[in-house]
């Protein structure tokens, strides 16, 4: 392996208090998913056995659930009062947690540099404490994007991660708005063809501190 090539892919998912709309107020972050696979791993058709998990749920605080994100999620601001908040506590333990992983580490998320990664960015800039560098992170819905053709008929196609799940993987995805969930769909999908996915985010992985937040 070269000093270029990903070592550690960690695929994420977010829940939130809604979704980012301009003018507004970022949403809060109430649960992260990260699941880390060896490049090793990454290159086989079969889902990895050697995985690093992380799931953390978070009080957002003030900043209340909106009615669709608590139907989707079925998180509800009741339900998280006891958790801890996203501060420099949480950072710490998110930073120790990549810091473990074999470099370089790269962050993979669906729609990653619309929606997670900026509001990653936000929470850790309201933590007062940053991401390690280095690290970096590509964005799945781009990947998937490049690496899948038209269909027979040079149809546009959906790419959804639970709309991809269905057309590649045969069955309807596990289930939608469960960070761990969504986390092993999008393995699962990115081992259907994985040395383009691979060759892909190789390519196309930028520095984590390039992102900004909303």
């Amino acid at each position: 392996m070269s000093d270029s090539e990903i070592a550690t892919f960690v695929f994420l998912d977010l829940e939130t208090t809604g979704l980012i709309r301009e003018g507004k107020p970022a949403p809060s972050v109430t649960e992260l998913c990260m699941v880390a696979v060896q490049r090793e791993d990454m290159l086989k058709t079969v889902y990895p056995r050697v995985l690093n998990n992380f799931v953390l749920c978070f009080n957002p605080g003030e900043a209340k659930l909106s009615t669709e994100a608590k139907q989707l999620t079925g998180l509800t601001n009741t339900c998280l009062q006891e958790q801890k908040k996203f501060d420099k506590s949480a950072m710490n333990v998110i930073n120790s947690f990549l810091r473990r992983l074999r470099g370089p580490v790269c962050l993979l998320a669906h729609n990653g540099n619309e929606f997670d990664f900026r509001l990653l960015v936000a929470e850790s800039q309201n933590a007062g404490k940053p991401f390690l560098e280095p690290l970096l992170c590509a964005d799945t819905l781009e990947a998937f994007r490049s690496t899948r053709k038209r269909n027979s008929a040079g149809a546009r196609q959906s790419f959804a991660l639970g709309r991809i799940y269905q057309r590649e993987i045969g069955r309807p995805s596990p289930s939608c708005h469960n960070a761990a969930a969504d986390v092993k769909t999008l393995i699962e999908v990115s081992q259907k063809m994985p040395s383009e996915f691979v060759s892909w985010v190789d390519d196309h992985a930028v520095p984590f501190s390039s992102i900004t937040a909303p």
